[in-house]
C-alpha cells in the first residue's frame, strides 16, 4: 500500500510541473546564448585592439608609416561593428517581444491542432514571443463548449506547445456561456 501511494504521488508531481531541463526534445548546447556571445565579442575586441596596437607600433617604428595606427583602428572598428549587428538584432527582437521566426510554423501547427480538440469552439489572443535566447513564451485563450473539460484542454494545449519547443505556456479556458455573457447575448447567468 505504501508503494502505491508513493508511486502515485511521484507521478502526480511530474504531470503538473514543467522543467527547463534539456528534456524538451532539443539541445541547449547548440543554441546561441546572447550573453555568452556578447562576452565573446568583448574579448575579441580587446584582443583585436591589442594586436592592432602591436602591428601599428611595429609599422611606425620600422617603416615610419604613421597612417598605420588610424588604419588599424578603423579596420578593428569595422570588424567589431560587423560582428555585433546579429547580437543587436537578436537583443532587439527579445526586447520587443517579437515572435521567433524559427518557431512561427510550429506555432501555427500547434494552433491548428488546438482547433481539432473536442469541445474547442475557437481561440483568441494567441501570442508567441522570445523571452531569451533559450526561452520562448506563449499565451492563448481557448473557448470551450459548456460540456468541455478545462483541465483536459489545458493539458493538450500545453502538450502541443511543448512539441513546438515553447517552454513557458499560459492557457486560459472560457466556457461558451461566459463568452456569450461577455458578448451580451445572454442577459443573466444561469446556474
Amino acid at each position: 500500500m505504501f508503494q502505491t501511494l508513493y508511486s502515485h504521488g511521484h507521478s502526480h508531481s511530474h504531470s503538473h510541473g514543467h522543467s527547463h531541463a534539456p528534456s524538451h526534445g532539443h539541445s541547449h548546447s547548440k543554441e546561441k546564448n546572447e550573453n555568452m556571445h556578447g562576452i565573446y565579442l568583448h574579448i575579441m575586441a580587446d584582443l583585436l585592439g591589442s594586436v592592432g596596437v602591436i602591428i601599428s607600433s611595429l609599422l611606425v617604428e620600422h617603416y615610419l608609416w604613421y597612417r598605420a595606427d588610424p588604419l588599424c583602428t578603423l579596420f578593428i572598428a569595422i570588424m567589431i561593428l560587423y560582428s555585433v549587428f546579429p547580437l543587436l538584432k537578436s537583443s532587439a527582437e527579445t526586447l520587443l517581444l517579437r515572435t521567433p521566426v524559427k518557431q512561427e510554423k510550429s506555432f501555427r501547427e500547434a494552433l491548428h491542432k488546438i482547433m481539432q480538440i473536442k469541445d474547442v469552439i475557437s481561440y483568441r489572443d494567441q501570442k508567441l514571443w522570445k523571452f531569451s535566447s533559450k526561452v520562448s513564451c506563449a499565451s492563448i485563450v481557448v473557448q470551450l463548449t459548456a460540456e468541455g473539460n478545462e483541465q483536459s484542454v489545458i493539458n493538450l494545449v500545453t502538450q502541443y506547445f511543448k512539441e513546438a519547443n515553447i517552454t513557458d505556456i499560459t492557457v486560459q479556458c472560457e466556457k461558451e456561456a461566459f463568452v456569450e455573457y461577455l458578448e451580451g447575448r445572454v442577459q443573466k447567468w444561469r446556474f
